[in-house]
């Protein structure tokens, strides 16, 4: 009884009928909402707008200082969603709200699930609409503007809208729509869920029209709650119900066909949500209109209807419009088009080059032999539908209420065949492949094509790929260094004999959506290289270093020809310590010409054994840049063992080499790779620890057994008489070599070594032991260009040590030419300087006192970039204390790791 009475209590308030009063002009002047929505549209509307101009669609406010806001509802809004925008603005300036725009909406706000717009930023609105001077027609704008109370933010009232009537309604269209249903924008957060109870019956009719259609946008409730649309359907001839509950996924569109009366009834109760219940919220956005059924028969006669036999044409143009029509598809359409009979290693597609279609209601359909048909409507770019069956067919269906605009397509027949296989290459040619847009077709799908390039090896090859990939595609370039997914476009060079190019796609079913710019394509020239070629016998040389800074400019190249066939019985053996960026390596088991590529790239150290005895490792610079960091060691000499670091001087700890060995076995020690570019680095080399116990060794610096690289191991050059070597504790530079005079047996002797910089000022230790240390000075500090001299200082300091009288400087070598070595120190508070150059024959110096600073100068190498090394035999300097003449024989030679602590200086300065 209760919801009887409800109900005829409805029925006398409506009056039986819902107004939407507009104001004559409601768009020149400002109307005030009040109980009654107020309709707005784009000028042409119902039909499509082209080459529109801006234009003003509505002028609206509320009573100020009320507790009013603008609700905003579409029954039609598609536009060009790039260019084409509806302004919600404060202020009429007559220029498009230019001057202050608040918000603004474009595309296809009610097919992408945002059919509403919530407005409370000032008490009037003015709706402005900007479209693109265009040739492309968009249905354009129908929408409606309701007074909202913001608290509520009710959009029905059950009590006045128990009849509707669909013929006096402003704008044609009613909405049924929960509270709070509003869309992300400005300070408001996305939010659908009503927040009141509801219950209403409303009865909907129209007596002009013959039908009505109801479609549900966006729908939730608990399954519990329903609702129920009560009417006759419009292909049936009685009343029926029909429940509407749970949810609605996003898209999901429902439309409805009723004869001219529907009844709907709800009730709908409001949950706190939670994280638990996916029915807590309930909402729902529902458009209703009324439309004629002619009961005419449908429209078939779009353009090029009909089968076609694609073995004879090659190309088919369709089209839901008729021939007559500039745009505008026709209401209640039925096209069909069917494509068959492809020819031999051709595939069928269909490319929808542009549709604009009512989303809910107008309908596109594709399908190929044995396959369930997929839908589209809608907008949208593009796309292409790929059938592998031999026969697709389209169909286009449209009701009976509006006519839209554009279902354009084409269908065409593929040929599947992919670019050459293989290609070969001399210098200065040129090839290129293509497959898909670049070649005037998309691809086909599935497919799976190879192409292989090769070039000669007096020649590197330079490519350019473009891509454009699509859903469930790879393209990958592949040499034999790596592999290289290609995701847009790519340009980069490689040396390794041949490049392929690997395409392939695939299918889960028997069509697939994709964009109409799919494809790929490949230039690829065979560049020539400036070549320098270097023969070596690693015979008549115990090993070889190969350095990437004997290259200078792009495309350098060095060919290293490397003849083991005279050695006896022995092997080509290299180790390959690093290489930076800016090189590519080739490394070949034989002559150039034709030995077979073995190595190409490495994670150094690596350790090659070659299988000839003859080998040729090609290095190219790929750019003008100083790269420094390649480098290989070769040799045809089994006692050579090459040791070094697998990280970089920022991060080693110290590294063992076992010094057990026959006599004539050679340790090549390798710091690793300095950071570039950097400070100082001319002042990395190696910390040294060596065993306590005296060993048979031989210590050089560099790459070499020069005896002018010779630190321990031999005479003193400026004395040989009187003086001995002492080891070194630091060596600068790259690279150390150990050789065994004679035979080491004792498997714990071993020497530690680690990469370190030496340019920290100021350090001190005490040095408390008789044995020697050894000052060794760099070839060069930083790389520089200029003609100054380069100084390097040495601070040594004894601290508390019993007996000491002074300090003995002894030279090991003279001091090399165009240098100048200045000692100083102080003495009871007098400073004492001496300064000593080449032609001084002062081979022992006595230091009266517990420090002395040595500043070395020279002029013979500025930067690592000179590879002819003038700097002579290095300075060799060994320091000792000097202790009385009571206690020097009863001194007791403590471990040599006790006693070495240098303090360094660098400076630069300029002669005079």
């Amino acid at each position: 009884m209760q919801s009887l009475f409800f109900l005829n209590l409805s029925f006398l308030l409506s009056a039986f009928c819902v107004l939407v009063i507009e104001c004559q002009d409601c768009i020149n002047q400002l109307c005030t909402l009040g109980d009654e929505s107020i309709a707005f549209k784009t000028p042409t509307y119902p039909d499509p707008y082209v080459n529109a101009d801006p234009v003003k669609l509505l002028s609206v406010r509320v009573n100020p200082n009320s507790n009013y806001a603008f609700g905003v509802q579409y029954y039609r809004f598609v536009t060009d969603y790039q260019n084409d925008y509806l302004f919600f603005c404060d202020v009429d300036d007559f220029r498009n709200c230019s001057s202050s725009p608040k918000y603004s909406v474009t595309g296809t706000a009610i097919d992408n699930y945002f059919p509403v717009d919530y407005y409370d930023k000032s008490d009037v609105l003015y709706l402005f609409f900007s479209p693109t001077k265009s040739s492309t027609a968009w249905p354009g704008i129908l929408g409606k503007v309701t007074r909202l109370d913001k608290t509520t933010q009710l959009y029905n009232n059950c009590s006045k809208e128990a009849i509707v009537d669909l013929d006096s309604i402003s704008g044609g269209f009613y909405t049924l729509v929960s509270d709070h249903f509003s869309r992300q924008y400005f300070d408001h957060t996305f939010d659908l869920g009503a927040q009141f109870n509801t219950s209403c019956i409303t009865k909907l009719q129209t007596n002009k029209a013959t039908n009505i259609r109801m479609i549900v946008y966006s729908f939730q409730s608990n399954p519990q709650q329903l609702l129920n649309m009560t009417g006759i359907r419009a292909n049936e001839s009685s009343v029926t119900t029909t429940l509407l509950s749970g949810i609605k996924e996003i898209g999901d569109f429902k439309t409805y066909y009723y004869r001219n009366e529907l009844t709907l009834s709800y009730s709908f109760t409001f949950v706190e949500d939670t994280d638990d219940d996916p029915y807590a919220d309930y909402y729902y956005y529902i458009v209703i209109s009324a439309y004629n059924d002619t009961n005419t028969p449908a429209f078939d006669q779009c353009q090029n209807v009909g089968a076609f036999d694609m073995s004879k044409t090659s190309i088919i143009d369709f089209s839901a419009q008729d021939v007559n029509s500039t745009f505008g598809y026709h209401k209640n359409s039925n096209c069909k088009w069917v494509f068959e009979n492809p020819p031999f290693n051709h595939q069928l597609m269909i490319s929808f080059y542009h549709f604009v279609t009512e989303k809910c209601c107008d309908v596109i359909t594709v399908g190929g032999a044995n396959l369930a048909f997929p839908s589209h409507s809608g907008s949208d770019i593009p796309w292409l539908v790929y059938g592998v069956s031999n026969r697709m067919e389209v169909v286009f269906q449209s009701d009976s209420l509006e006519e839209y605009t554009y279902m354009v397509g084409q269908a065409r027949a593929i040929n599947c065949t992919c670019p050459q296989s293989s290609i070969t290459l001399t210098v200065n040619q040129t090839a290129s492949i293509s497959y898909g847009w670049v070649a005037k077709f998309p691809f086909c799908s599935p497919m799976a094509c190879n192409s292989t390039i090769t070039f000669d090896r007096d020649s590197i090859l330079q490519f350019d790929v473009q891509y454009s990939a699509s859903m469930s595609s790879n393209l990958v370039v592949t040499d034999s260094t790596k592999d290289r997914f290609i995701t847009g476009s790519l340009s980069d060079t490689t040396s390794h004999d041949w490049l392929q190019v690997s395409f392939s796609n695939s299918l889960v079913t028997d069509l697939y959506k994709m964009w109409d710019s799919t494809g790929y394509s490949v230039s690829v020239k065979a560049l020539p290289l400036k070549i320098q070629q270097i023969d070596i016998d690693l015979c008549s040389q115990e090993f070889i270093v190969l350095m990437g800074e004997t290259l200078t400019y792009k495309y350098d190249t060095a060919i290293y020809r490397l003849d083991g066939s005279n050695c006896t019985g022995s092997q080509i053996t290299s180790t390959f310590l690093s290489m930076s960026d800016g090189y590519l390596l080739d490394v070949y088991d034989g002559e150039l010409a034709n030995g077979a590529l073995a190595m190409t790239s490495f994670n150094g150290p690596a350790n090659f054994t070659f299988t000839s005895n003859f080998a040729t490792i090609r290095l190219i610079k790929t750019n003008d840049l100083y790269r420094p960091g390649f480098r290989v060691i070769v040799a045809a000499n089994p006692q050579i063992s090459v040791y070094s670091p697998t990280n970089d001087c920022s991060k080693q700890n110290l590294f063992s080499v076992p010094l057990i060995g026959n006599g004539n076995d050679i340790k090549i020690l390798y710091r690793g790779t300095t950071p570039f570019p950097g400070d100082y680095l001319g002042l990395y080399g190696m910390d040294l620890v060596f065993p306590s116990a005296a060993l048979p060794i031989e210590i050089y610096q560099g790459t070499t057994l020069d005896n002018n690289n010779k630190i321990y191991g031999g005479d003193s050059l400026c004395d040989p008489i009187t003086t001995k070597s002492a080891l070194p504790s630091f060596i600068f530079g790259e690279f150390v070599v150990i050789k065994l005079v004679s035979k080491v047996v004792d498997p714990s002797a071993s020497v530690f070594f680690r990469c370190q910089q030496q340019v920290d000022a100021n350090l001190t230790l005490a040095m408390n032991s008789p044995v020697p240390g050894l000052l060794i000075a760099p070839q060069y500090t930083d790389i520089d260009y200029s003609p100054d001299p380069q100084t390097y200082s040495f601070i040594i300091q004894y601290l508390d040590v019993k007996d000491f009288q002074g300090i003995a400087l002894t030279f090991l070598n003279p001091i090399p030419g165009d240098s100048n070595l200045t000692i100083s120190y102080t003495e009871n508070g007098n400073l004492t300087t001496q300064r000593l150059i080449n032609e001084s024959t002062v081979c022992y110096v006595e230091i009266p006192t517990w420090a002395v600073s040595l500043s070395y100068q020279w002029f013979c190498r500025t930067s690592p970039f000179e590879l002819v090394n003038n700097c002579q035999r290095p300075l060799l300097i060994k320091f000792e204390p000097i202790f009385s003449p009571t206690t020097q024989q009863s001194k007791v030679a403590n471990d040599w790791r006790q006693i070495l602590l240098l303090a360094l200086v660098v400076s630069y300065f300029s002669c005079d």
